[in-house]
Order: C-alpha cells, then structure tokens, then sequence
C-alpha cells in the first residue's frame, strides 16, 4: 500500500467498518443521538477544563458541516463586519479567510517569521491598527504558535477579540502544560475542525466552542437540506480511498488498477476538495457525527502516534531541513511533519519510486490553494516574502496512523540521501 498524506490516510478499518454500515443507514444519515453524543465529549476531549482554566462559564458546542462555517459564525457572532479588520496570519488556507471576506470585513495578512510556520508576536503588533476588532491565531500544522501568550495578553489589552483556530490542533493530553494553558482560556472562540485529513477525520465537519454570552445564532441551515446523494459520497470517501491506495501499484506498464478507480471516483464527484464547500453555514449531519466520534474516542492514541512518529523524523532527517524543533513536537498534534528543501519537485518524483506519494502540500501559496487568485483573497503580492518562500519550499511528511516508525525511519533516510 502507498503511503500519502491525504487520501484517507487516517481510517483505520474500524472507521471504514462504521461508514459502511451507515452506508446501509440512510434513516441515522441526518439527524440521530450521535450529533448529540459528539457534542457532550467535545468539551473534555479537546482539554476544556472550564474552572481550572478560568473561562467563562456557559460555554457552548456547535456543530457544522465544516470548519469555515464556524468560523463564519464565530465572526458574525463577535459582530464583525463592514469595515472591521481581522488579523490572519498568511500562509494559510482560502477557508479560513473566505468567512471575513462574507461578512464584508478586511483580512490584515501578517507574514510568518523566518522558515517559520507562524507569524511573530513584533509582526502582528505592527499589523493592527484602529479598525482591528479581531485576530484568528491558527496554530499551522498542529504547532502552537511560541509566542502565543504574549499575544493573547497583549490582544487583551487592546480590547481585541481572540479566535483560537485548532483546525490543526487538537490538546494532546488531558492535562494542562504551561504552553496550551492560555491557548484555551483566552479564547473568546474556539475553532475545531474534522475535515479530511484532520487530526479527527470524519470527511467532513467543525464546531465552534464559544459562550453563552454572544449573541445567539441565526438558525442554521440544517442537514436536510443536504440531498441524501451527498451524505453517501462522504461516507463512501473512507472506503474509496482505501481502495485507491490498496491497488494503486498494482496493475501492468502505466496501467495502474488504483489510479483508474481514482479517476472513476473523481469522475463521480466522490473526491470533492474539502476546500470546496456551501457558502451558507449548514449544520453537520449525524453521519459524519458518527465517524467524528469514532475517532474521537481514541484522541489520546492517535495523538501518541503522531507525535513519535514526529520524534523519529527529528531524531534521524538532517539539520538543515528542520522547521519545528522537539518542544514544539512534544506540545504540539503533529499533524503532518513539515522541512525545508530546495529541490521539492525532483524529491517528490523520487520518493514515488518507493511507494512515498507526497505532492499535496500544505501550503502552496499564502493563501491556498495557488488555484484561489491574490485579488480574490485581497492578498498584495510581495506583502509577506517569508510566507511567499516557505510556499515554495516546504515539503510535509505524514504523521498519520497508517505510517508506522519503519516506513517512517525509510523515509527520513531516503530524504538524508
């Protein structure tokens, strides 16, 4: 079997197990106990520890259909609008830009530090003006941005609101450490997200921690409206791509029989992009609630996994192509290994020889995919040049479960050499 970053990476044969036989469910597709099951565990399994870490009580869990529309919500709830500015840093994703750009607002891009995933504290300090009203602090690939608390304290003080965006962060632990303390307390939103190859992956879905004391939501647009066609490719996507990685190399010549069931499968609307996405915030159907739980339920040893897996690309990959050091792996989710090479398409082509099939990448752009145009994102070209090099620079490797320490180990040697 290959090993990729995506593509299903992160099922196991229980959650294609569990697809299959909602599959055979269409009655639980919509709406059933699991919606509310997810959303009574979400609190304690992402480390919310309300009086320990002095938040204010009433906090409240909302489930979408993606992250974006939490976002969405999170902003629209603050009260962000026409003429406001939202601090964001670059090298990010279109999702998470698109829900300021809805509600007419201005995204402030504020450049990452040097061969750096996150934007600096001096930097963001010399973005905000008198229009800030908020700042969405994104945490890239699972790793807590270092100076997160002087931010958090300093956004206080300037009456900013505070969007803790954990689409790739999950708390590793149960318990509290010093640098995901204020990570949690300071948040006047929190932001989760179990979109394909998430930390949890449920194919699709977010939720918004936020509390009780904003003002209440509209009413979502809710699952039903979802055509039952669309809840059956998500929950075919597990299956799918297990079925394109199974095969892909087996086959005769350029005859490839995964390749084939990839093209069928794309053909057919089964791998939609999660970038792609209804504009309207729409709530999560019970389905895809049922595959969140399921790997929710295992947080702590995903989150093992992940960060060994991590510990063993450090320990072996040389020096020089290192972007995260090991405190950053330890209180971090690991939620793919990023380097810095100089020669990303050569490497990438050489690495397929043996079975390592890693040429999406996040990110491509300062704002992904390169596909979305810099007018689009109100992006100026040249605004942030440490982003624009790590675009073109970095190179992911997978931490997921379906790698173990050996393909691992192979992996890091092969890219020394």
């Amino acid at each position: 079997m290959i090993i990729t970053n995506s593509l299903g990476s992160n099922y196991t044969s229980g959650d294609r197990i569990l697809a299959l036989k909602l599959l055979f469910q269409p009655w639980k597709w919509k709406q059933g106990k699991e919606l509310e099951t997810l959303k009574s565990v979400i609190p304690a399994k992402v480390g919310i520890y309300l009086n320990r870490f002095r938040v204010k009580p009433g906090m409240t869990v909302e489930l979408f259909l993606k992250g974006r529309h939490a976002i969405y919500e999170a902003l629209r709830k603050l009260g962000i609008g026409q003429d406001d500015e939202v601090i964001v840093q670059a090298f990010t994703c279109v999702a998470v830009v698109q829900p300021i750009l809805d509600l007419g607002a201005t995204p402030i891009y504020v450049d990452v530090d040097t061969k750096n995933l996150n934007p600096s504290f001096e930097q963001i300090k010399k973005s905000a003006t008198s229009k800030t009203k908020a700042i969405i602090l994104q945490h890239t690939l699972g790793y807590i941005n270092r100076e997160n608390d002087e931010i958090v304290k300093w956004c206080r003080n300037h009456k900013i609101f505070i969007i803790q965006d954990l689409a790739h962060f999950f708390i590793p632990t149960p318990k509290p450490t010093t640098n995901n303390q204020q990570l949690i307390a300071s948040a006047n939103a929190i932001i989760l997200s179990f979109s394909q190859d998430k930390v949890i992956d449920g194919v699709s879905g977010g939720a918004l921690i936020a509390s009780k004391i904003l003002p209440l939501p509209e009413k979502l647009n809710d699952s039903n409206h979802l055509i039952l066609i669309e809840i059956g490719k998500h929950l075919l996507y597990p299956i799918c791509t297990w079925l394109i990685r199974s095969t892909y190399q087996i086959g005769i010549g350029k005859f490839r029989v995964g390749k084939v069931i990839h093209w069928l499968a794309k053909f057919f609307g089964l791998m939609n992009s999660p970038v792609d996405a209804p504009t309207t915030p729409t709530a999560l159907p019970n389905a895809l609630a049922a595959l969140t739980f399921n790997q929710l339920v295992r947080l702590d040893k995903i989150i093992v996994h992940r960060r060994n897996i991590a510990l063993t690309y450090g320990r072996i990959l040389n020096r020089k192509f290192k972007l995260v050091i090991i405190d950053d792996i330890k209180n971090g989710s690991n939620l793919r290994y990023p380097i810095w090479v100089g020669n990303r398409d050569e490497l990438e082509k050489k690495l397929t020889r043996h079975g390592f099939y890693l040429m999406d990448h996040w990110y491509d752009a300062p704002v992904s995919p390169e596909r979305v145009s810099d007018s689009q994102v109100k992006y100026q070209p040249g605004s942030c040049p440490n982003t624009e090099n790590l675009s073109e620079h970095i190179f992911n490797l997978p931490t997921h479960i379906s790698i173990s320490n050996e393909k691992a180990e192979c992996l890091a040697k092969l890219i020394n050499q």
